[in-house]
């Protein structure tokens, strides 16, 4: 490695120096000091613009990310509107059908409009949600206790459109316990970890299979699959965002699904790991907290 210019000339200087003083070693060591001092202060001279530069070329670059996360905030505003306008019509409609006509219509057809209607209010209410979401981040006083059972119940019926025609089982315990965490957030963890393994299912019987234990103040649920596996290299990466494993880039995705689930984990208390073996499956674990803030 062929030494630089600078480095070259400090070396040479040092060499002059050194024959310059012969044996006093007292002209040596104050010389080399007041070198050093005149070393140190071209150093920071030179640094002082470097420094400079850099810090305005931060300050541009978060007043550009204030400037984004303001107009995402905005857009996020404008299209929950345009969404649950629409979405209230059709709830209205399907009273207003029922209030008319209702008595003339087979009771299971007065079922099916009743279900659009409660299908239709409860997506209104899903907008609110990620509403929430997508301004600022999780607080203490919003965590809330969360009945999980029905949660998981709202995850599975969203999810019905990507089982149908697929021979895949979810098994869900009846009985699930209480957490507290922001309810929004939550219902999108279990969404995208049961969405990911539905996808990546690569069995013709899938079985996706949801248990849960209690330890140390905790409620620790594990999302198991009868899948491919993920490689033992590969697991450092799972929840890094926009990072899609070799094996599935075949697949539809952004690769921010599995980040979005250790972020508002993490924002409830909680903690997340996988675990996998290739051809035996994996393991999503989710630990809540089992009480509220203190």
């Amino acid at each position: 490695m062929v030494p630089g210019a600078y480095n070259q000339y400090l070396q040479y200087t040092f060499r002059q120096f050194a024959a310059h003083c012969g044996g006093d070693l007292g002209c040596y060591v104050e010389g080399t000091l007041a070198l050093l001092k005149l070393l140190l202060l071209d150093m920071g001279l030179a640094l002082d613009p470097y420094f400079a530069r850099s810090t305005e070329h931060l300050r541009t670059a978060l007043r550009l990310l204030a400037q984004s996360n303001a107009e995402l905030k905005e857009f996020a505003h404008l299209a929950s509107h345009d969404l649950k306008t629409p979405l209230a019509t059709v709830a209205n409609l399907c009273e207003e059908f029922l209030d008319e006509f209702g008595p003339q219509v087979p009771a299971e057809g007065r079922g099916l409009i009743e279900a659009a209607r409660s299908k239709t209010l409860k997506l209104g209410r899903m907008i609110d949600e990620l509403l929430e979401i997508s301004e600022a981040g999780t607080q203490t006083n919003q965590r809330v206790p969360v009945a999980t059972r029905p949660l998981l119940d709202e995850v599975l019926e969203r999810l019905r459109p990507e089982i149908e025609g697929r021979s895949i089982q979810i098994v869900v315990p009846d009985h699930l316990p209480e957490v507290h965490a922001h309810p929004g957030r939550l219902r999108e963890v279990f969404y995208h970890v049961l969405s990911n393994a539905v996808k990546f299912l690569d069995k013709e019987a899938g079985t996706i299979r949801l248990g849960v234990e209690d330890a140390s103040g905790e409620h620790i649920f594990c999302i198991s699959d009868n899948g491919s596996g993920i490689a033992e290299a590969d697991l450092p990466q799972i929840f890094a965002p926009f990072r899609r494993l070799s094996q599935h880039r075949n697949k539809p995705g952004s690769g921010l699904g599995l980040y979005f689930v250790k972020t508002f984990v993490e924002e409830q208390g909680g903690r997340v790991w996988v675990e996998s073996r290739v051809g035996e499956g994996t393991q999503f674990y989710i630990a809540l907290p089992a009480e509220g803030p203190v």
